[in-house]
């Protein structure tokens, strides 16, 4: 019996080190995916160069993308659009049919949100349109597309003399 427990406790002892090395493994993973996406500032210097040299140590070609850093679309502009969404639901009914905020948001994205390409955990690229993955210009532009479209089908929606949309046009205007 003693055996077969200093048995299980070396299969445990040798379970962590594997997980251990594992965990090492993961974490290069998870750096190469961050070199992906991430905003470069002087301060991330270091730590990028630390990053590409241990890809370079690794024998694999890599493409490099670089494009200047846009913030991701805001809480400001996603509740604002959320707010929109639900007037349109109230106020319009085609065929006299009323849908829920998530089926105007579904038939917007359709007409007006830009295609965005994502990869898969497979590796493999697919084409989706989302808000989540508009910057803040791009959510602007896929608002005011709204606002229009809504103006058209005689709705006024509310835009905040102190949203951050309205900052934005004004920005844009200027």
């Amino acid at each position: 019996m003693i055996r077969h427990t200093t048995h299980q406790v070396m299969i445990i002892h040798q379970a962590q080190v594997m997980t251990l090395d594992l965990v090492i493994q993961v974490d290069l993973i998870l750096a190469v995916a961050l070199i992906k996406d991430f905003k470069l500032t002087p301060a991330m210097l270091p730590e990028l160069i630390r990053l590409l040299k241990e890809l370079l140590t690794s024998g694999k070609a890599y493409r490099v993308d670089v494009k200047e850093w846009r913030n991701q679309r805001s809480l400001s502009q996603n509740a604002l659009y959320w707010v929109w969404l639900s007037e349109i639901s109230r106020e319009l009914k085609p065929n006299d049919q009323q849908h829920k905020d998530e089926i105007w948001h579904e038939y917007f994205k359709q007409y007006f949100c830009p295609a965005k390409s994502i990869t898969m955990p497979a590796g493999k690229d697919v084409i989706v349109k989302s808000t989540k993955l508009l910057d803040v210009g791009e959510m602007c532009h896929y608002m005011t597309q709204i606002h229009n479209w809504a103006a058209g089908h005689m709705l006024v929606l509310p835009v905040p003399e102190n949203s951050e949309y309205k900052q934005n046009l004004d920005k844009q205007e200027a």
